[in-house]
């Protein structure tokens, strides 16, 4: 009997984890995002026919002092061709609760910046996010990520 709860426990672990095409998440130094440190993520797509979601990953403090980030957005795309963008990221809720899940002093978010999502090129696409907060140095971030799955797998 405690071979079949080992079994299930260990199916139930498995079953949890992402399916990500791509993944990289960057540690933000001593926790302090300084404007003009862009992190850069470069995503070479497996294909053009397949759609995906488009996620940013972050981990920030839970005594973050804002509802949302203002980060910029440069994407590069294999022609050369350049979009700019700014865009706020809602880490909490109106009421005040944080989006994600905590533990430890510590927040982990999943904000889908762009669902199915389909490649027009396989080529390089680097994307890359900067602060764009009224302040030179953001404190709070603690880790800041770009993850890409199966559009299907993401709507599960």
């Amino acid at each position: 009997m405690k071979l079949a709860y080992l079994v299930v426990a260990v199916l139930a672990l498995c079953s949890c984890t992402d399916d990500y095409v791509y993944h990289d998440l960057r540690d933000i130094q001593d926790g302090r995002w300084i404007i003009g440190d862009s992190l850069s993520f470069t995503i070479q797509p497996p294909d053009t026919i397949s759609e995906y979601s488009l996620l940013l990953l972050m981990h920030h403090s839970d005594a973050y002092d804002y509802q949302n980030l203002y980060v910029k957005t440069l994407t590069v795309f294999p022609d050369g061709k350049e979009v700019e963008g700014r865009t706020s990221l809602q880490l909490a809720q109106p009421n005040g609760g944080w989006h994600g899940k905590c533990s430890g002093g510590s927040c982990k978010v999943r904000i889908e910046l762009q669902e199915r999502l389909r490649f027009d090129d396989t080529g390089e696409h680097v994307i890359v996010f900067s602060p764009y907060m009224r302040m030179d140095t953001v404190p709070g971030i603690e880790k800041i990520g770009l993850a890409l799955e199966p559009w299907a797998e993401a709507q599960n």
